[in-house]
């Protein structure tokens, strides 16, 4: 019997899932930035030039960040994954079907690009998980520790963004810590925390870019 990537597994499993995630990409008009595919449907918000190019502003600082502040991970992100996409989602995500970074068009333009930036550490921790063969859709009961592992990947990315830059950064650190208590990740409690995540991050504070 052939060894296959679970990732190749995944996409057999769930072909509904794969078929929609390479129609997004395809109908999203890409932008190189840094290395990186960055696609984005214009469409919805998207249509308005100026909330286009300020997506566009913001996302380049933020990888443009993570590559001034920690370079050796920028250089590991390429060779990872070099596709991102933009869309109206509640909040970021990793489509472990076609290894893309989903990024969360209304974070983008409502928060700095520092919270962006800890949006694509974290997503890009799932990204070379996945590689090593650790999918979230199978390995629920690794979840948890999934989690905490690209939370700690996130402080581990702000603890070298200088202070005058990152202003609230110790402040989003705890929180990111104190977030792990509550379990945001699970099936169960998806639906319900997408819709206060953003609502949790007004309160707890975000890295100011």
């Amino acid at each position: 019997m052939l060894n296959c990537h679970p990732r190749l597994v995944l996409r057999a499993k769930r072909p509904g899932f794969y078929l929609q995630q390479l129609i997004a990409i395809a109908a999203a008009r890409p932008h190189s930035i840094h290395g990186f595919s960055v696609h984005i449907p214009e469409r919805d918000r998207m249509r308005d030039k100026a909330a286009l190019e300020s997506t566009l502003a913001k996302v380049d600082d933020a990888i443009n960040d993570i590559r001034r502040f920690d370079p050796s991970r920028y250089a590991r992100m390429l060779d990872l994954c070099t596709c991102i996409i933009v869309l109206p989602v509640p909040s970021a995500m990793y489509w472990e079907e076609t290894n893309v970074c989903v990024l969360s068009m209304d974070v983008i333009l409502e928060y700095s690009p520092g919270l962006t930036a800890c949006d694509i550490v974290h997503e890009f921790t799932h990204a070379k998980l996945a590689r090593a063969g650790f999918l979230a859709a199978f390995r629920r009961d690794l979840l948890p520790r999934m989690e905490r592992l690209c939370t700690e990947e996130v402080i581990t990315f702000l603890r070298k963004t200088p202070d005058e830059l990152y202003a609230t950064k110790q402040k989003y650190i705890a929180s990111l810590r104190e977030s792990l208590s509550e379990a945001w990740w699970t099936t169960e409690n998806r639906q319900t925390n997408n819709r206060l995540w953003q609502e949790w991050r007004r309160q707890r504070g975000y890295p100011v870019r």
